[in-house]
């Protein structure tokens, strides 16, 4: 099982949409502190770079996103801290709305410290 950090402080999550995004263009991500659980919602403190954009917040990590960093620096989120990739923006279904709305995947090949 992952050692992931608790809080249940307020977070600013990182969606494509923030950064003025749409459906296949890419984000450059790094992770900047350990991952967090917030009622479930599993994150990591990061910054995001798209463009001219640059946000600070959380970056959502789902279950196909955490298996991908975890293949690569285990599954002990301190080891994280520092890692870059390229994120893109798809279409995924909110499964509190059912609307589609834009996520992130992590570019396999992208992923280093």
């Amino acid at each position: 099982m992952p050692k992931i950090n608790k809080s249940t402080t307020k977070l600013t999550i990182i969606k494509p949409t923030l950064l003025g995004m749409g459906i296949g263009d890419t984000a450059k991500i790094t992770i900047t502190g350990s991952h967090l659980d917030n009622n479930g919602l599993i994150s990591a403190p990061a910054t995001a770079e798209y463009k001219k954009n640059v946000v600070e917040g959380h970056f959502p990590i789902n279950t196909s996103n955490f298996r991908k960093i975890a293949e690569k620096f285990g599954d002990d989120s301190d080891e994280y801290i520092g890692v870059r990739f390229i994120a893109v923006a798809i279409p995924r279904n909110n499964p509190n709305t059912s609307q589609e709305v834009l996520g992130w995947a992590i570019k396999d090949d992208s992923i280093e410290k």
